[in-house]
């Protein structure tokens, strides 16, 4: 016969079984694969208004606070099917301070020679000359958009570089990763885990300060980006195989759902009915 105690136990075991997959489910799958591949900063840009806090270390210094017309809108799926939450929104007139999401200065310290800026983006049709966000500081660096024919371009100002990636199509949501190694004057930028293309430069490309992040615009507030950004992370690859990390964080791309809490609560009840004929 199956005892009292038993039935109580396995009943508790379900219980915190379904409260677990509860408390998962608030985090999707892609949320761990960023967090597993240890950036030094992420942005999920998922609380109901507000900054947006920062998902690693979550230090106040390191939020991102809306202005102007900046504001929160639905998400996409990644390729796994893995709702993202909600996403930066941006608008404004081109050329006139707009709305963006920003910090005055990232905590620590230093620049790293070798890092990836990995992020979702929509860009909005019928605007030209936008910066999707300015990383550091006065272009060091930053991401533009449609300065050359809906190109999508990693942008330092010693080296220029408005062509220096892959052409996307408006209103289209893109996960792109765009990894920089320093010395070499390259970046590789790969879309949606497609095969990576790396761009050169005619000078030596900035590496990634720790000062001002703009997201939706420059530093300057001018060329503001119209469109969405969402799930943006930063990452030093100064230690291991540059492009074995590089290609981690693009498999970022499909990360796979996570089950629901009913499906959860399922699998424990099922658990139970097996406990119950084993004893019978």
């Amino acid at each position: 016969m199956f005892g009292k105690n038993k039935f109580m136990a396995c009943t508790a075991v379900a219980l915190a079984v379904a409260g677990w997959g509860t408390s998962r489910a608030q985090a999707s799958a892609y949320n761990d694969a960023v967090l597993a591949s240890n950036p030094l900063y992420y942005w999920t840009f998922d609380e109901a208004s507000g900054n947006a806090i920062e998902q690693v270390a979550a230090n106040a210094q390191d939020q991102l606070a809306p202005s102007g017309n900046a504001t929160r809108i639905a998400g996409t799926t990644n390729n796994g099917g893995v709702s993202l939450g909600t996403a930066a929104s941006f608008s404004g007139p081109q050329n006139t301070p707009g709305g963006v999401f920003s910090l005055t200065d990232l905590s620590g310290s230093g620049s790293l020679s070798k890092y990836a800026i990995e992020f979702w983006v929509k860009a909005d049709s019928g605007f030209s000359q936008e910066y999707v966000m300015d990383v550091g500081g006065n272009n060091t660096p930053a991401v533009l958009f449609n300065y050359t024919a809906n190109v999508l371009a990693f942008y330092s100002p010693d080296t220029g570089g408005t062509d220096k990636g892959p052409v996307i199509s408006p209103d289209t949501w893109y996960h792109v990763v765009m990894g920089t190694d320093q010395a070499a004057a390259q970046t590789t930028i790969i879309v949606d885990d497609g095969t990576p293309v790396v761009y050169s430069y005619s000078g030596t490309t900035y590496g990634l300060g720790q000062g001002q992040v703009t997201v939706g615009g420059y530093a300057v507030a001018t060329n503001n980006f119209f469109g969405a950004v969402d799930e943006l992370a930063l990452y030093d690859l100064t230690s291991g195989d540059f492009n074995s990390q590089l290609a981690n964080i693009a498999a970022h791309y499909s990360a796979g759902p996570i089950p629901e809490p009913a499906s959860l609560a399922l699998i424990g009840a099922g658990g139970l009915l097996l406990l119950r004929r084993r004893q019978r």
